[in-house]
């Protein structure tokens, strides 16, 4: 009867280890097929190209063309925080923070226990916007060198006219 009763433990013990630890599992996955999307208890987590100012109006953005109204939004110089509603019950939670001046790490959450296509789909939203927003700098920066490159010649032809 005792060592029924240990069997029995032992398979309570490794069963309770196997349920909660599956998000370490996940985990592993992902880690060793080399992508940089996490998924991990119900948040997609991922480092994008974006200061953390760039990634939170990204999000913003990325919420307003999936058609999810803003419930809360925050930022500082390190970190960002939006959430959004999601149907009728649930929420969507993106967590930005600061990796450098030029990432961030975005974690996505929809409702209790994560939604995985949704998440993924406004993760891919941010990087689309983030996208738009570098092109956008990069063509400014363009167009700076341009001006300074006419204002440059117009001084140049004023001082041989002299």
């Amino acid at each position: 009867m005792k060592g029924m009763l240990r069997v029995f433990g032992m398979v309570a013990v490794i069963t309770i280890i196997m349920v909660t630890q599956s998000g370490c599992l996940v985990a592993a996955a992902a880690g060793a097929a080399g992508g940089t999307v996490a998924y991990m208890k119900g948040d997609v987590e991922a480092v994008v190209e974006g200061n953390v100012e760039q990634t939170f109006n990204a999000t913003k953005a990325a919420m307003d063309e999936l058609k999810m109204p803003l419930l809360a939004t925050w930022s500082s110089a390190m970190e960002g925080h939006v959430e959004a509603r999601v149907g009728t019950d649930n929420k969507a939670t993106v967590n930005i923070n600061g990796q450098s001046e030029k990432l961030s790490k975005v974690s996505i959450r929809v409702g209790t226990f994560g939604d995985q296509g949704l998440s993924q789909a406004i993760l891919e939203k941010i990087k689309a916007n983030l996208s738009k927003a570098t092109t956008k700098t990069a063509m400014a920066g363009e167009q700076d060198r341009a001006e300074s490159a006419r204002k440059m010649l117009s001084y140049f032809e004023i001082f041989n006219s002299m």
